[in-house]
């Protein structure tokens, strides 16, 4: 696995679901991943939030070569609204990159 693009580490780390993969064209693969954690901190307060609100407009994450083409991925980042502050302002949950493996150790 260390060879492989940080792009399919990515589909394989903790806390991450594959909504859908499609074949956009002849040698270009479309995945669409989204993020299972239930809480997030509230950018405001900092608390651990819950309440789910739905999803944040999509991102296209870095472009990877996949074996004999090309996969575009998408991440869906969730929106939590936060119970404790007056305004009740929503999170965005932020995707992060897996570390790329270590060399040489």
């Amino acid at each position: 696995m260390d060879n492989q693009p940080v792009g399919v580490s990515a589909l394989t780390m903790p806390h991450i679901r594959v909504r859908s993969t499609r074949l956009a064209r002849e040698q270009e693969i479309v995945i669409e991943i989204e993020s299972t954690l239930a809480t997030a901190a509230c950018r405001c307060c900092g608390r651990t939030i819950s309440e789910f609100a739905g999803y944040d407009k999509s991102s296209r994450l870095p472009s990877m070569p996949a074996t004999g083409g090309v996969s575009r991925i998408y991440f869906y980042p969730k929106r939590f609204r936060c119970p404790y502050c007056a305004d009740h302002p929503t999170t965005v949950e932020q995707f992060r990159w897996p570390a790329p493996p270590s060399v040489g150790k």
